[in-house]
């Protein structure tokens, strides 16, 4: 056995050299991928998909995220420069009884062996464990990482397990449906110990083997001899997976066939539809009546006079005052009023540029029509800005921290990532600051998909339909249909609304206990079997340039600090147009560049929110996992 390790174990001033050698092996079965067509090993490329280039080894740097895409970077240098004691000794720190040592805090077990000119220390360091019945809390620096381990007698040798930090273990509080404290009946408890007594023994590993790996090794021996393969009774799959992938294929032929039969294209106007609910809704919830008219109904863009800001408009007091815990600031009464309210943000408000521009003033007032639909969508939830200085046309820029200048009265959120990095976000929770950011020309405004009460689980899984070019909303219509027939299947509501581009955002209502892994894993299982089931028209792949003509199932975007455009929010394009939520029943005709800055306030005045059902509560995702065959760690 070759060592892999060699130092010294220290306590006091005692120093007994030893080495150290892996003590388990890896015997599973590795595949290797291929292609198909010629059994090439497929290779695996250092890609960029910025500079859409191979990257040189040499070429690749360290960093770690300090915040969403943010990155610091981390010379080999920086790391030698680090302190590291441990780095070729076993630093014994205290002496503890075994037994009290819970095993969920081993990682990984090495032998330990005596090192040159050690066989007498070691021997004694042995003997002296072994009499004492205990085992050694040590610190050790294994592959530039420092960690807790413990020594212990293992048999002639002694053995070290590297250890988890008692951070890195998660509370078994945190364990769900855990029963409280109940009495045990003495029947019950005497034939459960009488089974226990029955099947005690003393523990003999040789006993025990991988199933599962012989037979494979079976299945490889005999083919590689060119012997028939003897295959065991085929075990009962997943239940409803391929009726799923055959249902998914037949919502996208209907809904192709209704938009055919819609005349889409031909521009034909949206019909007012009954909403269908999804499984597992309820018939009142489906026909709940539109919220009422928002204040403003009347205005209509490009029409200052009838505008309910003013150049010189102040708003009104504050009412109730902020919140100043959790990270929540506490704002003083406002007192602002529209900056440069002529400023134009949409020189052309038409795609072919007939129509008048839009301007600020308009902006502001847009804000203040939908507002009542709008703003539960922002509420209590951190806002990334996209600031359009010079209006959609020019230069713009990301903005989280609220900017230098910013008013005392705007309320915000302090938030500290991975890396310890503060940042105040703006929380908008009324016309006030949706105000502001129309003069700070903040066209887009991306809410988390989580809130400030629990930051690190979200509320709202998202779908993200992007088509790449040339692929349309028209390719994106029935995929959307296909994910809506997933979440009937699963017993969840979703609600669709255009990204204001080429795009179809379906936000579903969470309860707020699962994290964003958890949420990501779900809804990359949702693009795979889109994918399985359409592999002209989905795509996966992260690569930009490997997506054209596809419709890309983003699923990464359901991750802490990544964001969508919010419901009701303009984009920087010609023409104005919203990211605007629609019901079901529209799928078929519902063209995005039909709902602008212009149509949208008459829009939410006739049919209210349709968004609002987002706001509802949250739904359970284990039955979504199970429809999709998710591995059940998922969580």
């Amino acid at each position: 056995m070759r060592s892999l390790w060699k130092g010294a174990v220290t306590f006091g001033l005692v120093h007994v050299p030893v080495r150290l050698y892996a003590a388990t092996e890896d015997h599973d079965v590795h595949f290797r991928q291929l292609h198909g067509a010629c059994h090439t090993p497929i290779q695996y490329r250092r890609y960029c998909p910025h500079c859409e280039a191979e990257v040189e080894r040499e070429d690749i740097a360290r960093a770690v995220e300090v915040a969403p895409d943010e990155y610091v970077e981390v010379s080999s240098a920086d790391l030698d420069d680090l302190p590291l004691p441990t780095l070729h000794a076993i630093e014994i720190l205290e002496f503890v009884p075994l037994q009290d040592v819970d095993p969920v805090y081993f990682e990984r077990g090495y032998y330990v062996g005596p090192g040159d000119g050690g066989a007498r220390a070691f021997a004694l360091l042995r003997a002296v464990l072994a009499e004492a019945g205990r085992a050694a809390l040590t610190k050790v620096a294994l592959r530039a990482k420092e960690s807790l381990a413990l020594l212990r007698v293992a048999g002639p040798a002694l053995a070290l397990e590297t250890m988890y930090y008692p951070d890195e273990v998660r509370p078994v509080a945190d364990v769900e449906g855990l029963p409280p404290p109940m009495a045990v009946d003495a029947r019950e408890m005497a034939m459960a110990q009488e089974l226990v007594d029955r099947l005690s023994g003393p523990f003999v590993p040789q006993r025990y083997h991988d199933n599962y790996r012989l037979a494979l090794r079976d299945v490889l021996d005999r083919r590689a001899a060119g012997r028939a393969v003897v295959r065991p009774a085929a075990a009962p799959e997943a239940q409803g997976f391929e009726d799923l992938l055959a249902a998914l294929q037949a919502s996208v032929r209907a809904a192709e066939a209704r938009s055919a039969a819609a005349g889409v294209e031909s521009g034909a106007p949206n019909p007012d539809p009954a909403v269908r609910p999804a499984r597992g809704q309820s018939r009142r919830r489906a026909a709940r009546q539109p919220r009422p008219a928002p204040r403003g109904a009347s205005w209509a863009p490009g029409d200052p006079t009838r505008s309910p800001v003013r150049p010189d408009a102040a708003w009104p007091p504050m009412t109730g005052g902020g919140r100043d815990a959790g990270g929540l600031s506490a704002p003083p009464r406002p007192r602002a009023a529209l900056s440069n309210p002529d400023k134009p943000l949409w020189p052309e408000a038409e795609p072919d540029g007939a129509g008048p521009g839009l301007t600020k003033r308009d902006f502001a007032a847009y804000l203040v029509a939908v507002a009542p639909a709008l703003l539960p969508h922002l509420r209590d939830r951190p806002l990334v800005l996209t600031r359009y200085p010079h209006g959609a046309a020019g230069p713009w820029f990301y903005q989280k921290n609220l900017p230098e200048g910013a008013p005392a009265w705007i309320q915000t959120y302090t938030f500290r990532g991975r890396g310890g990095r503060a940042i105040r976000y703006v929380l908008c929770h009324d016309e006030r600051p949706l105000l502001w950011l129309a003069g700070q020309a903040a066209i887009e405004f991306h809410p988390w998909l989580s809130t400030t009460a629990a930051p690190e689980l979200p509320d709202r899984l998202v779908v993200d339909l992007d088509p790449m070019a040339p692929a349309t909303f028209t390719d994106a219509r029935p995929l959307a249909a296909a994910v809506r027939e997933i979440l009937d299947r699963a017993g969840l509501r979703g609600y669709p609304k255009t990204s204001g581009a080429t795009g179809i955002h379906i936000f579903v209502p969470i309860a707020p206990r699962y994290s964003y892994r958890a949420v990501q894993s779900l809804v990359r299982a949702i693009g795979a079997a889109l994918l399985r089931a359409w592999p002209e028209r989905v795509t996966l792949e992260r690569a930009v340039s490997r997506r054209a003509g596809r419709v890309y199932v983003d699923y990464l975007q359901n991750a802490q600090g990544k964001t969508l455009v919010a419901p009701y929010a303009p984009r920087p394009l010609p023409g104005a147009p919203v990211s605007t939520p629609f019901a079901w029943g529209e799928l078929a005709t519902a063209r995005p560049g039909a709902w602008t800055l212009r149509s949208v306030p008459a829009r939410v005045r006739a049919r209210g929110d349709p968004f609002s059902g987002v706001l509802d509560g949250g739904q359970d995702l284990e039955p979504l996992a199970e429809l999709l065959g998710v591995e059940r760690s998922w969580r």
